[in-house]
């Protein structure tokens, strides 16, 4: 299954009644960056996530989410693995190297000839709270992020 089959999929399962189905707990305004080289994708993340009362910003590379960083710092950073000038792996790298602790949940749906449970043990190692193999659905990247901001992942 290629990616652009697993984004159009999910997209299409976003556009759900997704706020009927999920009951949620107030959000005071939390900043997530979406950072993710799908425009289609990364909008339709950002549209899930705000319907749910978050603030989002995105960008669509690694380099781009740390200037992003830099301007506005999120309390949540959602990632891809595979993204063009700079991947999901660079940032997660570089904001641990840098000693950030912002939660940093990765998404992938695999990759060239290694597996998508790979690509996110690797995040994992290199320090992300979370991981979403892709696609996923909408309640369950509400549930992750959540999760990640409030503190309650479970290694």
């Amino acid at each position: 299954m290629n990616n652009v089959r697993l984004a159009r999929e999910w997209r299409a399962s976003v556009r759900l009644p997704v706020k009927a189905h999920m009951p949620h707990a107030p959000r005071s305004r939390r900043l997530v960056l979406v950072v993710d080289d799908d425009a289609g994708l990364r909008d339709s993340i950002r549209a899930l996530l705000e319907s749910m009362g978050f603030l989002v910003s995105t960008a669509g590379n690694a380099w781009e989410a740390i200037c992003e960083i830099g301007a506005q710092r999120p309390d949540l950073i959602l990632t891809d693995i595979y993204m063009p000038e700079g991947d999901g792996y660079e940032l997660i790298s570089a904001m641990r190297n840098f000693g950030e602790t912002i939660p940093i949940v990765a998404m992938s749906g695999g990759a060239m000839q290694y597996g998508v449970e790979d690509h996110l043990g690797i995040a994992k190692r290199l320090g992300a709270e979370a991981t979403l193999p892709k696609p996923f659905r909408a309640a369950v990247l509400v549930e992750t992020v959540d999760r990640a901001i409030d503190g309650r992942l479970v290694a």
